[in-house]
């Protein structure tokens, strides 16, 4: 693994720096801004403010303001500030992970038979390896990451379709954010992970063309016949997913499944707002 990462050194991508310092700045901006619109939204309603100094009486404006203002700010921090650091640190390794495959591909595409190719195709077992450490080190937080996605959405979907004629401002603002967030997550780490068994794929597929490139050679050497053993080897190898702990397999596929998941249980909340209705 060593000799991997010495051999391949990963070109810098000044396009991944600009969207990462992007996406960190918002996910500190933002619980900031959305603090002072929900302020904004609901500064005048004795409610909300009862609901932050667990009624408690405050009769200075000022005070007011300022209790909404930081239990808003911190409601919004933990609900996607934090989640987001956690996908974005989840997404980082994955795409270096993926820079890692995309190299050796390009490497394999071009490899020609001596005896410093034997190495080259030798790295991708090494790859293979970092592949099965990320996946046995993100498979709990990809776990607890997609179980905040889809309860988020969850809680959005019934939200809006039971209390649909009469909520607040303020509350629809977090029914907002707690829906794009799950969305976000949800999108984010499904079409993020399933990278890693394409570019898999790419090699493997690669592979199998150099093998029947050079199959009609008859080759006496050692070294050409290790290389073909090698590329048969690669060829054959397991294709590996991302799992959320063995439940779930992150395929793209898995994004159907969701949003159908996701269907059915507003379809379910609907019916039984329509039961409630028509009881005496």
């Amino acid at each position: 693994m060593k000799r991997l990462r010495t051999r391949m050194k990963l070109p810098p991508n000044s396009n991944h720096h600009i969207v990462f310092k992007c996406v960190l700045a918002a996910t500190y901006l933002g619980p900031m801004l959305l603090s002072m619109l929900y302020l904004y939204l609901s500064k005048s309603r004795i409610d909300v403010l009862l609901y932050w100094t667990s009624n408690t009486q405050v009769k200075d404006p000022t005070s007011r303001s300022a209790v909404i203002l930081i239990g808003s700010y911190s409601y919004f921090v933990y609900n996607a500030g934090y989640p987001c650091l956690v996908v974005l640190s989840m997404c980082l390794l994955i795409q270096h992970c993926v820079k890692i495959l995309w190299l050796y591909e390009k490497q394999l595409r071009n490899l020609t038979f001596c005896s410093s190719c034997l190495n080259t195709l030798k790295d991708f077992f090494s790859a293979l390896e970092i592949v099965r450490l990320l996946r046995n080190a993100l498979s709990l937080p990809l776990l607890i990451s997609l179980m905040i996605s889809l309860l988020n959405l969850f809680i959005s979907i019934s939200t809006l379709l039971i209390e649909s004629t009469d909520v607040a401002t303020h509350l629809a603002l977090e029914m907002l954010v707690t829906s794009l967030n799950g969305s976000i997550i949800l999108l984010t780490l499904t079409l993020q992970a399933a990278k890693i068994p394409d570019s898999l794929t790419k090699i493997k597929e690669t592979a199998g063309t150099l093998l029947v490139k050079h199959s009609k050679h008859n080759f006496q050497n050692g070294i050409a016949k290790e290389t073909m053993y090698l590329l048969r080897r690669i060829e054959e190898s397991e294709l590996i997913h991302l799992s959320a702990c063995g439940l779930i397999e992150f395929k793209k596929s898995f994004l159907l499944s969701a949003v159908g998941g996701l269907s059915t249980y507003g379809l379910l909340v609907l019916n039984f707002k329509r039961t409630d209705i028509k009881e005496p």
